[in-house]
């Protein structure tokens, strides 16, 4: 029987490990890849009291999704436009130059912001966006480094 990994569940995963003042992290699943061992994933930013995109497409494993110990809290539509995203990290996959996120969401969430300057170079009315984030091939030939492609929305 196959998991229960429904497109459109928004659900809640630990974000930090600490004890004293825990915080979750939010997120929604987007699809499946054909083989069913990868999962598309949609990540918010949920400071302020509501959802805001953070991250709009990332790969990985269902093993490493399993670990981040997700609890589904209900069902959203999914984006008009996440398929976009999925096609251009396939054909990246696919090149050899893309690969999946293996890590759990929490380990993903800090990897990528270490990786990218998310509050470089706009205005503080902004809000920046990570559209797409997958790990790539290195000159070493390893998955080593992070791809992240940002995009800044006006208020």
């Amino acid at each position: 029987m196959r998991d229960q990994i429904v497109p459109g569940d928004l659900f809640l995963y630990k974000e930090t490990l600490r004890r004293l003042r825990p915080r979750s992290g939010v997120g929604q699943i987007l699809g499946r890849h054909d083989d069913d061992e990868i999962v598309f994933i949609r990540l918010f930013d949920a400071s302020g009291g509501e959802l805001r995109g953070f991250i709009e497409f990332m790969p990985m494993t269902v093993s490493a999704y399993k670990a981040s110990a997700p609890r589904v809290v209900k069902r959203l539509d999914l984006p008009s436009d996440w398929q976009a995203h999925r096609d251009e990290w396939i054909g990246e996959w696919r090149s050899g130059r893309a690969g999946v996120f293996s890590i759990p969401l929490h380990e993903v969430t800090r990897k990528t912001l270490e990786t990218v300057d998310y509050f470089r170079e706009f205005d503080s009315e902004d809000q920046a966006l990570i559209e797409l984030a997958f790990p790539k091939r290195s000159t070493s030939g390893a998955f080593d480094t992070i791809a992240a492609y940002v995009r800044t929305i006006g208020k």
